[in-house]
């Protein structure tokens, strides 16, 4: 039975997640399977913590098309 996927909270959580995450990558589960769940499950898990402790810095659309 897989572990409970919980919350990331720090960067250890974090770099266990991602290297759950990352073991996907040698053979992407069947979306809908329990382990698409759990795939989808922690991408989204991941994106929330990358999003909240590494942002992306705010850039106008002049700056990106120049």
């Amino acid at each position: 039975m897989a572990r409970q996927i919980s919350i990331i909270r720090d960067e250890a959580g974090y770099a266990s997640a991602m290297a759950e995450y990352e073991a996907f990558f040698d053979k992407e589960p069947v979306l809908g399977s329990e382990s698409g769940d759990r795939f989808e499950l922690l991408g989204l898990l991941l994106a929330k913590y990358e999003e909240e402790h590494f942002p992306m810095p705010k850039t106008s659309s002049r700056a990106i098309t120049s």
